[in-house]
């Protein structure tokens, strides 16, 4: 007959499987210690860099998050069985105190995740944090051709030049972007270039002979966060780093982002050398008062000789 805490462990037995392929995953043994049997939940042995490894689970498969108590009874069972690593594993979370006894003594603490599985009681929220640059469009002038002149008195309008038949205002706002991004300290800039001669321009219609263009901006930046629901179609959540850990073969899937439900952090992204086969999400957020409909942008890029960008 299966006990409670049966399904999660075996749960938790097939996330280790899957993490360590290499490795003997067992799950409901017992073990001698020095004061006779001690149950294990869920036992890895494995070897690494040559060097045999044991790895010591339990799960608890709970309503409420588990407290300090269980830690210190793990503890005690560590200390008695002595493996290379501990992990405690909850379906339901811990308690504040619980994770800091066990940061303090170095028990890993985790839960297990699986996509769509009815059994998961905990949802992991991650917080998301975004860079928000918000840009404002200047003042922009195009340049004839040497020895040529424009014939319009008109004010100069961004709206109305095209290339290839596409609004060069795209351009502007894609090239804004990735200026802002790269230089996102700037608080003005100003992009100018010169151009090869191609016959493909227009100005309202009309056939213009473009040899340079100039256009200036000013950036903000600031700091964005919100909660996004995260998950996975197998692995877990390392509590005391904050992390998802997904075993090779296996999808992360972060949930919808919600562009009504940024609120201004302190927090900024941490570019700390990242782990073997780890990754992070990086978000940047433009915004300006370009027009900037959907639609394909012109490659004004390919017809660039020279170009200059000041910074101030």
């Amino acid at each position: 007959m299966a006990k409670a805490g049966d399904e999660y462990r075996e749960l938790v037995g097939n996330v280790v499987r899957a993490l360590e392929p290499g490795a003997t995953v067992r799950t409901e043994q017992w073990i001698e210690g020095p004061d006779g049997d001690r149950d294990m939940d869920v036992e890895v042995r494995g070897t690494l860099n040559g060097q045999p490894q044991f790895v010591l689970i339990e799960c608890k498969d709970h309503r409420r998050p588990v407290g300090i108590g269980y830690v210190d009874a793990f503890e005690s069972k560590r200390r008695d069985l002595k493996p290379n690593r501990s992990i405690m594993f909850s379906n339901s979370g811990f308690t504040d105190d619980a994770l800091s006894k066990a940061r303090r003594v170095g028990i890993e603490m985790a839960s297990a995740m699986k996509a769509m599985d009815t059994m998961i009681r905990g949802q992991v929220d991650q917080e998301v944090i975004a860079r928000r640059l918000t840009m404002q469009f200047g003042t922009s002038t195009i340049f004839p051709y040497e020895g040529e002149t424009f014939d319009s008195h008109e004010p100069w309008q961004p709206d109305g030049l095209t290339f290839d038949g596409l609004p060069v205002v795209h351009w502007f706002s894609n090239k804004m972007k990735s200026m802002a991004s790269e230089h996102d300290e700037a608080k003005h800039l100003t992009f100018s270039c010169t151009l090869r001669h191609e016959p493909r321009w227009r100005y309202r219609g009309k056939p213009i002979n473009v040899g340079a263009l100039k256009f200036s901006f000013t950036c903000e930046k600031d700091w964005v966060s919100q909660k996004v629901k995260t998950d996975v179609t197998l692995g877990y959540f390392d509590h005391l780093r904050g992390n998802v850990v997904v075993p090779n073969q296996h999808a992360y899937i972060l949930g919808m982002i919600d562009v009504n439900s940024w609120r201004e952090t302190d927090q900024q992204w941490e570019h700390r050398e990242m782990e073997p086969n780890s990754f992070r999400l990086d978000i940047t957020i433009t915004q300006s008062n370009l027009r900037n409909a959907p639609g394909k942008s012109p490659a004004v890029d390919d017809l660039i000789t020279e170009h200059r960008l000041d910074i101030e």
